[in-house]
């Protein structure tokens, strides 16, 4: 991928996440709105946020990371009850992949409106860290 092709794809990506940023800042609210004590909430934010993100730049290949060990395969699966021996695991696992996705959305949210101040695509480290989530 060469240099004016991945300027291309970010100059997409923060078209993307200006006009998102409504549903963004709505999925962030909601997202606040759940307790580690609820897993299978918290693994339906984690999904819806993962496919936003994953929606905002599908030219972008989503990184190995974050279907392999974050957000799809460990913090969106099944859900367990609190008797079950491996409880804790999956209860780790699931916050983790929801912190870890929150972290991409708060990044999201902060270079759409980066990207609205300035009017254009600046570079910050909200955005490297969003970059990080695509693996570009």
């Amino acid at each position: 991928m060469g240099n004016v092709d991945q300027s291309e794809r970010v100059e997409r990506l923060f078209a993307n996440l200006r006009r998102a940023l409504p549903e963004m800042e709505r999925l962030r609210l909601e997202a606040t709105k759940h307790s580690s004590r609820e897993l299978g909430g918290l693994q339906t934010i984690t999904a819806q946020i993962v496919r936003m993100l994953e929606a905002l730049a599908p030219d972008l290949p989503v990184h190995h990371r974050m279907v392999s060990v974050g957000a799809m395969a460990h913090g969106t699966g099944e859900v367990r009850s609190m008797s079950d021996a491996g409880w804790i695991d999956a209860a780790r696992s699931t916050v983790d992949a929801f912190l870890e996705a929150m972290y991409f959305l708060e990044s999201g949210i902060h270079c759409a409106r980066e990207a609205e101040e300035t009017a254009r695509a600046a570079a910050s480290a909200e955005l490297a860290a969003l970059l990080r989530f695509y693996g570009a």
